[in-house]
């Protein structure tokens, strides 16, 4: 096999920014992000996409935004037609957790929530390009959904969920690698539903994440939304970029007050040791039919 430098020197450099990450220390992660970009890398346009892209994420991780905003830019025109969805999508995170900050001014806050919805409305712009675009549109939807539950739009944020429409999960998706941002993006749609007291609309939103099995199950007995909501959670667990994004948002989910009570009420129960059969009341006591 011939030895292809480009690719060997991508490979270092992520890396060298993979481990500084595990050790978790700004000033490493720093010092690696100021390895100089390999001449190599900059003459193949889509490795120098790909990272460009880990960089935009690894910036993120160590709070400086608008070198992460600038590391995205400069990759998104190199990245293969159909990354660009999921790589805008990666990109509004930037923004998106910024929201989450304690710190960050309140005229901050918005501006930051602005600009992730703006561009979520850009990746939306490549869907088509994707053999099937739904997991996408499922994953801007449900970061769509939460921005605007925060923001009190309650009606625009029902009509986001309402959108998502993936079909209950296929075999092997587990170690399907092109649906990691899909479950990563979700639990961010279930805080959003389970604020907006409708059980239908959380029963729809429970179904998207579901096998087939599992949905033949919950419709052979008479589960409640809550009853209903609960499985699939316990069920999804398995999947762990679903649990690390589940655990990583409710354990923030605070810092959003007052909004999302439901949510943060939801974080005292589970961690409070609740049994299940109550912790679905609690959650049915708050959906109408």
């Amino acid at each position: 096999m011939r030895f292809d430098a480009a690719q060997h020197d991508l490979d270092e450099l992520c890396g060298a920014y993979n481990a500084a990450v595990i050790r978790n220390d700004h000033d490493i992660i720093a010092q690696a992000l100021a390895i100089p970009i390999p001449e190599s890398i900059r003459e193949r346009p889509a490795l120098h996409g790909l990272l460009r892209r880990r960089r935009g994420n690894t910036f993120c991780r160590i709070g400086e935004y608008a070198a992460a905003e600038r590391e995205y830019e400069l990759g998104f025109f190199e990245s293969a037609l159909s990354d660009k969805g999921d790589y805008l999508l990666d990109w509004a995170m930037g923004p998106f957790t910024l929201v989450f900050i304690p710190t960050t001014p309140p005229q901050e806050k918005e501006d930051a929530a602005r600009r992730c919805l703006e561009i979520l409305d850009l990746a939306e712009g490549f869907a088509d390009d994707l053999p099937d675009p739904r997991y996408l549109l499922a994953s801007t939807s449900s970061v769509r959904s939460l921005l605007l539950v925060r923001a009190g739009e309650t009606a625009a944020a029902r009509e986001q969920l309402g959108r998502i429409t993936p079909g209950t999960l296929q075999p092997g998706f587990r170690e399907d690698r092109s649906l990691s941002a899909f479950f990563t993006q979700r639990p961010k749609g279930l805080f959003a539903a389970l604020e907006l007291e409708d059980a239908d609309l959380l029963r729809q939103v429970t179904a998207t994440l579901l096998t087939d099995e599992e949905e033949a199950a919950l419709r052979a007995r008479p589960a409640s939304a809550g009853e209903a909501f609960l499985l699939m959670l316990s069920a999804r667990m398995d999947v762990p970029k679903f649990r690390d994004s589940w655990t990583a948002l409710l354990s923030q989910i605070h810092v959003l007050f007052p909004a999302f009570p439901a949510t943060r009420h939801l974080h005292v129960m589970l961690t409070g040791g609740a049994p299940p059969a109550e912790t679905a009341r609690f959650i049915d006591s708050l959906h109408r039919t």
